[in-house]
């Protein structure tokens, strides 16, 4: 793909994904067909790893295919732009309906549909709007003397031997009773695939609603890609809410502060984004209401007392129809908009990484947070966390007196804020947070090899600045025969036998060779291919899927940078690389060579917390109670009820022992704000034990404790997770440090404790906590 490195996880799920579809395509009788669930959390990359999908299915799948891709609203235009960006330039073609040549969609084409446009059918005696009643009112479904219609398309895809692969963008909210028509009676496609982080029940998928085949939402996290979490109404006080300010003032008020306190944080991590607060207006409808008009006409004054404002460019709306401005650069980083204003009906599927708030106002409706908004504020604009914890929250200010959060969005959204006690000392303890490990692939910084190896080949200077020069040289070097590289874009042409007989079929050997004189061009979907084949020849003891496109990568930028040559397209680039293939064949194998000996194949796993200590605040979910704990490091104590165990343990040990000053209760996501210890699982992988409590005493000694309970306490990980807390607490003997796996009697009243080197479950060494 075009300057795009994917993730683990990505490159991952698209791996799987491509050889399911690739696997049930060649299966495909053209009868029945087989459905494909895209599953991942929002904000993960769909779109992009979709890109990545289509892009193999075209190239490397020997079946002849052609795309339809369904959206709702203007996200069919906005995919579109985004296919074009991953992967346009290369063989594969986007087109919306109207853009459609000879009644087909051709070879490694996709088709992008509005939905809701080709699904309106008009009539008042088809209220339901039936596709089987009425008439269609895009023209695209209706039958004419020219064959301009979808069904049309279809058909000449398929009677042309191509196999249709449907790609339904968020399926949850398309698939219907009604679009299932259209699929079976006029797509027909010989695979759907349906992207969604929120699949409805009941979809007959042949692949993706297992375990194991889709992506689950702290594996994103993990990989930085989006926030930890998102935090509802932070700092709005006591004062604030005494004060004769409207909510809507409140929560403006402390929109901006944010923002700018985000801005300076950003800065001070030496980057240049500004972030951006999204408005939400009210969504009673698609058209704007009066009472929308109101609340839009306070929202910009508002703003423009305080200097915001469509003159100042500092503003931005993006309302429905053509009520659009200042939108141009908003997704820059460093866009001088800090404020947009928006409704619910575009916001769908928009992706603008900077953007970190989001501002709600009341509406007559009842108020559901669905995911799909809360998305538009959890992407990591720079594709990592920071040091800085607040920039990796994603912030909610809501003048709502309800929230109902949907299912699919509790694991985003923590509403309850709490601090920790002012009498906290730092104890500063050693801990650790697992890095993603990576694969044995070539990464992005490969390319400064291959720039390096080219650069000396040809005799040339590393530096844009002698781009014209390096590009002379190019052009003058010769090889060691004395021949001089090819360079034009004349057509690519392959040997092809003309006339040849076979004068004995059951011969065993015959060498049928095509005369040096008999060639033909080469198409440019097949120089593409052939680019890619050359390229992965040539990856060395890298992984080919994943590394090929990394040499890819490096060679057009080669060209764009150090070579004088940015306005070329790349079918260009791919046609000198395979004119002169020896020439790139030793600069890229050489250039593999030195990168494989001077990569760390063991990329550190740990980032290393040398002074860890109970976070300042921590935010809990909005399932949580108040706990009436007097011990507790954080205020107030939000505790979930589903802790059976933990709260039998706080409850009668933590809070009854008079020995102890404070008790934290650890995370249990995998974040650096918890408390992580190593060790290796029992699959022989490196991972992060957190274990649920830390306590302090008077007398200075540290407690860490993780409980258990039933058949928890055998059992081989936590025979791991125990041996590991061992060997934490004895390599930390200066901290004062004891603890270990603890357990309770029935009643969850009395606790004992296993602390030796060596666990042995229910056969172990146990005696009362004290």
């Amino acid at each position: 793909m075009n300057n795009i490195t994917l993730k683990k996880y990505q490159q991952e799920l698209v791996d799987k994904i491509f050889f399911k579809a690739d696997e049930f395509l060649k299966s495909s009788d053209g009868v029945n067909f087989k459905k494909i669930l895209f599953r991942a959390p929002t904000g993960s990359g769909k779109t992009v790893m979709m890109s990545g999908i289509i892009e193999r299915l075209a190239f490397e799948s020997e079946m002849n295919v052609s795309f339809v891709w369904i959206s709702k609203g203007v996200l069919a235009e906005q995919s579109k732009e985004s296919l074009e960006e991953n992967i346009g330039g290369g063989g594969i073609t986007m087109s919306f309906l109207e853009d459609i040549l000879d009644n087909e969609i051709k070879e490694n084409e996709v088709l992008f549909i509005n939905w809701e446009q080709i699904f309106s059918k008009a009539g008042r005696d088809n209220p339901d709007k039936d596709i089987k009643k009425g008439d269609p009112i895009n023209k695209f479904m209706k039958d004419n003397e020219y064959d301009r219609n979808l069904r049309k398309f279809c058909e000449t895809a398929e009677g042309n031997g191509r196999k249709i692969v449907l790609i339904v963008d968020e399926s949850h909210l398309n698939i219907t009773s009604n679009t299932i028509q259209i699929i079976e009676e006029i797509i027909k496609p010989a695979l759907q695939i349906d992207m969604t982080a929120t699949p409805k029940n009941g979809g007959g998928y042949a692949f993706g609603d297992r375990e194991g085949e889709y992506v689950d939402l702290q594996t994103v996290k993990d990989a930085q890609v989006i926030k930890k979490e998102v935090v509802i109404n932070p700092d709005i006080s006591e004062k604030d809410l005494k004060s004769e300010k409207s909510g809507d003032q409140i929560i403006f008020e402390r929109a901006l502060e944010r923002r700018a306190l985000l801005e300076a944080l950003y800065k001070k991590e030496g980057s240049n984004i500004r972030p951006l607060v999204l408005v939400q207006l009210p969504n009673e409808g698609e058209k704007m209401s009066s009472l929308d008009k109101d609340k839009r006409e306070w929202v910009e004054e508002f703003l423009d007392d305080r200097g915001f404002n469509y003159a100042n460019k500092n503003l931005a709306r993006w309302l429905t129809g053509d009520d659009k401005e200042n939108l141009e650069n908003i997704k820059k980083f460093d866009s001088q908009v800090d404020f947009l204003i928006f409704k619910q009906v575009v916001a769908t599927g928009w992706d603008c990484p900077r953007a970190h708030i989001l501002v709600k106002f009341r509406q007559t409706k009842s108020e559901i947070f669905e995911i799909q908004t809360v998305g538009r504020i959890m992407r990591m604009p720079e594709f990592k966390h920071y040091v800085a914890e607040d920039l990796n929250r994603a912030y909610v200010y809501a003048n709502l007196e309800e929230i109902k959060i949907e299912e699919d969005a509790l694991e985003y959204l923590k509403v309850r804020k709490a601090e920790r006690i002012q009498e906290y000392e730092n104890r500063d303890l050693p801990s650790v947070y697992l890095m993603r490990g990576e694969y044995n692939d070539l990464m992005l910084d490969y390319r400064r090899y291959f720039f390096v190896e080219f650069i000396e080949k040809i005799g040339g200077i590393l530096d844009e600045n002698e781009a014209k020069n390096n590009l002379m040289l190019l052009k003058k070097y010769k090889s060691a025969d004395g021949s001089s590289l090819i360079l034009d874009n004349k057509r690519l042409e392959e040997g092809i036998i003309i006339d040849s007989i076979v004068g004995n079929i059951d011969e065993e050997r015959q060498d049928i060779i095509a005369n040096e004189e008999d060639r033909v061009k080469i198409d440019d979907n097949d120089v593409e291919r052939k680019f890619i084949v050359f390229l992965k020849k040539n990856c060395g003891e890298f992984q080919q899927a994943r590394s090929f496109d990394k040499i890819r990568v490096a060679l057009y930028q080669m060209f764009d940078k150090y070579l004088d040559s940015k306005d070329v397209d790349r079918t260009y680039v791919q046609k000198i690389v395979l004119k002169n293939a020896g020439f790139f064949q030793s600069i890229i194998q050489d250039s593999v060579k030195k990168y494989a000996k001077n990569r760390n194949k063991v990329a550190k796993q740990y980032k290393e917390i040398p002074k860890w200590n109970v976070p300042e605040e921590d935010y809990y979910a909005k399932n949580t109670i108040v706990g009436d704990y007097k011990r507790c490091a954080m205020h107030p104590a939000y505790i979930s009820p589903k802790w059976k165990t933990e709260i039998g343990f706080i409850e009668n040990y933590l809070e009854k022992n008079k020995g102890i000053v404070w008790w934290f209760k650890n995370g249990d996501a995998r974040n650096e704000i918890y408390l992580g210890i190593p060790y290796v699982d029992e699959k022989g992988k490196s991972a992060t034990f957190y274990p649920d409590f830390i306590a302090c005493y008077e007398d200075g000694e540290m407690g860490i404790f993780d409980t258990k309970g039933g058949q928890t306490v055998v059992g081989i990980e936590t025979k791991l997770k125990a041996e590991a807390l061992q060997k934490y607490i004895k390599n930390n003997k200066q901290k004062k440090l004891f603890g270990g796996i603890v357990k309770s009697d029935t009643e969850n009243s009395i606790w004992r404790i296993n602390q030796e080197a060596v666990y042995d479950g229910e056969d172990g060494k146990w005696e009362d906590v004290n």
